[in-house]
């Protein structure tokens, strides 16, 4: 995790926009949530903007995260199905 952390923060400092998206907001297996929470606020911090699939995913980030979200430029785009 530290080397892609790492490589996103080169990144962003090279000026190269990262896209995260978003598919759930809280793991399946829930192993490590305080590990998982740290990472997500991380990723939203480096970020340049969020995909999300749908507006129920960015409630449930917000939520989640705070206002570290509303900071971040956040687009809305349904996934194939």
């Amino acid at each position: 995790m530290v080397l892609c952390f790492g490589t996103l923060t080169l990144l962003r400092a090279r000026r190269v926009r990262v896209v995260w998206t978003v598919h759930n907001v809280v793991s399946h297996d829930g192993l490590h949530p305080r590990l998982e929470r740290m990472a997500q606020v991380l990723m939203v911090r480096l970020a340049s903007a969020l995909h999300l699939p749908h507006e129920a995913v960015g409630t449930d980030l917000r939520r989640r995260l705070g206002s570290a979200v509303d900071r971040t430029p956040t687009a809305i785009i349904p996934l194939p199905t």
